[in-house]
């Protein structure tokens, strides 16, 4: 059996095939999960603030709030 060879650029190329198609579903047990934003400090978003600013991170802020937002909604007494 050949052994296939995953690099990143195969996986995320996977990955972006199976969102595209509706392949990716899993259930989520909202008692169960936690939601973890780490290091979303001012020195790594805010643009141009600082020399450790990532652009990146700064383009996600939208995105992150929204997901915070959408998880508050569902909280579990």
């Amino acid at each position: 059996m050949k052994e296939i060879e995953y690099s990143e650029e195969r996986v995320l190329e996977l990955a972006k095939k199976s969102y595209e198609d509706g392949e990716i579903k899993f259930d989520i047990i909202a008692k169960n999960c936690a939601l973890l934003v780490i290091d979303m400090q001012d020195e790594f978003v805010k643009p141009h603030w600082s020399p450790y600013w990532v652009p990146e991170a700064t383009r996600r802020v939208p995105q992150m709030k929204r997901l915070i937002e959408h998880c508050r909604s569902k909280k579990i007494l």
